[in-house]
């Protein structure tokens, strides 16, 4: 039987959420990026590609982060609490 060790499950779920932000970032830049060449192409100006990583990857990393950092503690929880019964 699996005992609950809370300082694994807080690494482990840091780690997860390290991984699932840095996707984000990475996600939302690329989409961010894409949009504004396509908002270029319509309206001929130059855009700033800065607001891809202010305005889309940083803010959705750090949201996809925490949530992802929530959602696997509150997982790690039900499964040492279920092994347990």
């Amino acid at each position: 039987m699996n005992t609950f060790n809370p300082v694994k499950t807080f690494f482990k779920s840091l780690v997860v959420a390290i991984v699932a932000g840095a996707i984000g970032f990475f996600g939302g830049n690329f989409l961010g990026i894409v949009s504004l060449g396509i908002y270029s192409m319509f309206t001929h100006v130059t855009p700033d590609f800065t607001l891809a990583y202010r305005r889309g990857g940083v803010p959705l990393a750090i949201a996809i982060f925490f949530i992802a950092f929530i959602v696997a503690i509150i997982r790690d929880v039900r499964a040492s609490l279920s092994n347990q019964a």
